[in-house]
C-alpha cells in the first residue's frame, strides 16, 4: 500500500480528507490542516490502496478557484495521480489554474441553466478576486478566491444575495 509522509489536503472544510477516507484511504491525523503552505509538522501522513492510484480515475471540480486554494481535487490529482477537469467561472481566478495545475484540463465557464440567470439568461458576474497579477500575502486567509459568482436571493453567501449587496460588498 503506497504511503506518504506529507499529504497536502487543500479543501477548506477538509472535504478531500473525508472523501479520501470514504474511498478507503487512510489519513494519519484526520481533520488536521495539511495544506502545501503549512509547516511540515502540520502535514498529514496518508496511505492508499493501489486501486486508488493512477490516471484511470478522474476528479471533476466545479468552482475550482485557482486550482490550489480551497481545492477539493488537488490531493487526488497531485498525490494519487488522478486526471482532473477543473471548471472555474471567474476569469481572473481561472488564469491562475495553469500555474498551479498545468496537468489538468481546464474550462472557464459557469455551470448551470442559463434560464435561471435573469434577465433573459444573462446576469452580471461579480468577482471579489484581486485583479491582475497581484498575489495575496496571507494564503491562510484566502477567502477571496471563493467569493465570486452571480447574485441570487438564495445564495449561501450574503454578499451575493442581490446585485446591490454584491456592489456594496465589492466597494469595501
Amino acid at each position: 500500500m503506497p504511503s506518504w509522509d506529507d499529504c497536502a489536503f487543500q479543501s477548506t472544510e477538509r472535504q478531500d480528507q473525508l472523501i479520501f477516507t470514504l474511498l478507503g484511504g487512510v489519513v494519519a491525523h484526520l481533520g488536521a490542516r495539511c495544506r502545501v503552505w503549512d509547516p511540515p509538522v502540520g502535514r498529514c501522513g496518508c496511505s492508499a490502496s493501489e486501486a486508488l492510484m493512477g490516471r484511470n480515475h478522474t476528479v471533476v471540480e466545479m468552482g475550482a478557484n485557482d486550482g490550489l486554494h480551497m481545492s477539493n481535487s488537488f490531493f487526488f490529482s497531485k498525490t494519487l495521480g488522478w486526471r482532473a477537469l477543473l471548471i472555474e467561472g471567474n476569469p481572473e481566478v481561472y488564469k491562475r489554474i495553469s500555474l498551479h495545475r498545468p496537468e489538468a484540463e481546464r474550462v472557464n465557464a459557469l455551470v448551470g441553466n442559463p434560464m435561471h440567470f435573469p434577465p433573459n439568461g444573462r446576469a452580471p458576474f461579480f468577482s471579489f478576486y484581486r485583479p491582475g497579477d497581484s498575489e495575496k500575502r496571507d494564503t491562510t486567509r484566502d477567502w477571496e478566491t471563493g467569493l465570486s459568482g452571480i447574485a441570487a436571493p438564495n445564495s449561501s453567501n450574503e454578499a451575493l444575495r442581490s446585485a446591490a449587496d454584491a456592489r456594496r460588498y465589492a466597494a469595501r
